[in-house]
């Protein structure tokens, strides 16, 4: 009789467990489905804008990171993304150019804020120019 009642007690304890475990794992899922939608909107709607907006050859995404990520280069962050803008013409240095782009994106883009680091990349012949964007202010080179 003692086993039997032990037995019923672990069972009901794994049970309570189990739906305890659930209980907490649905808000986490949750929060990370909507984190990654957002993520993933935000830049697709930049990429979008920086087509529009720059008379490039080229708009790629370069790289898209939503999650915690660590780095030298540009410390901890939680999303970051990096495009490449290749044949880029504007009459403008890169500088200005890079500001005009930040003050669209910041005005279009409604999670852009929520965005680490945008990495902008311009590529022209043999020149790479790398803009660095954290938090929606441009970073001195």
């Amino acid at each position: 009789m003692k086993t039997q009642n032990n037995n019923s007690t672990k069972r009901i304890l794994k049970i309570v467990l189990g739906v305890l475990a659930l209980l907490l794992a649905i808000p986490f899922c949750l929060g990370m489905y909507a984190g990654y939608t957002s993520h993933t909107d935000a830049t697709g709607q930049i990429e979008k804008i920086l087509t529009e907006q720059c008379k490039c050859e080229s708009v790629e995404l370069d790289l898209s990171a939503y999650g915690l990520q660590f780095s030298r280069k540009d410390g901890v962050t939680g999303e970051k993304v990096a495009y490449i803008l290749e044949g880029c013409d504007f009459n403008n240095d890169i500088a200005t150019e890079a500001a005009r782009l930040n003050s669209v994106l910041n005005a279009e883009v409604h999670d852009y804020l929520d965005l680490d680091t945008v990495e902008l990349n311009f590529i022209n012949g043999d020149q790479t120019e790398r803009i660095v964007i954290k938090n929606g202010e441009l970073q001195n080179q």
